[in-house]
């Protein structure tokens, strides 16, 4: 059973931010794994958008739709990835009274506390939010992502293989601040959370899923 050293909390620091992760070595290390994962995902692409190769500019993800849409040259593509933070099972394996379900409804309930809406795919933000700015032939594409090695198919496996281990690599770091910080969570509290998510993590008989969806739209010509 893993638990929550109190070495741990001693050097995971967050500062004066409005960013509920870490940006520590443990943290990159995890969202590398991640990036790894998306791209199995989309069967080894970076992006699905037909960008040509010759690309100039890299556009700010991160920025609003409208900016970037500002920013996108008259037929140009905007591509925008995201995930759901919401765990979810396909089979019923998965419910919302256990670790893995309480993380979604921390996370839209932290969400809300913190300014900061975790609920992109569920609110369809990205297609509105495209759509509203200009872009047009907008092509949409929803991922299922396995958390875990439990698909038959190989390539799933190992997509879910990448997922466990992005979760496994840095637990910590996905929970701590908005456990704490936002929601109010005691230290204790926390490391029972902690224990009890890690051994659902490792339970062969979750079979848990979480959405991605992949939008890309082109800015018109005139």
């Amino acid at each position: 059973t893993a638990s929550l050293s109190n070495s741990i909390l001693e050097y995971r620091t967050y500062h004066k931010a409005k960013a509920w992760q870490p940006n520590d070595l443990q943290q990159i290390e995890s969202m590398d794994i991640h990036h790894h994962l998306c791209t199995l995902a989309q069967g080894g692409d970076l992006f699905l958008a037909p960008i040509p190769n010759d690309v100039q500019k890299v556009v700010d993800w991160d920025s609003f739709y409208k900016e970037a849409f500002r920013c996108t040259r008259p037929g140009g593509w905007l591509e925008d990835y995201e995930n759901s933070i919401k765990l979810d099972s396909i089979d019923g394996s998965l419910t919302e009274d256990r670790p893995m379900g309480q993380w979604t409804k921390v996370f839209w309930e932290g969400g809300k506390k913190f300014g900061r809406t975790f609920k992109v795919v569920e609110d369809d933000m990205q297609i509105k939010g495209m759509e509203a700015a200009g872009f047009v032939d907008l092509v949409v594409k929803e991922i299922t992502i396995p958390f875990g090695p439990w698909p038959n198919d190989s390539s799933q496996k190992e997509i879910g293989l990448f997922s466990k281990l992005t979760m496994e690599s840095d637990v910590e770091g996905y929970v701590l601040y908005m456990w704490a910080a936002v929601m109010g969570w005691s230290i204790e509290e926390i490391r029972v959370y902690i224990a009890h998510l890690w051994r659902q993590i490792k339970d062969p008989n979750t079979h848990a899923c979480y959405r991605s969806r992949v939008v890309y739209g082109r800015k018109p010509n005139s």
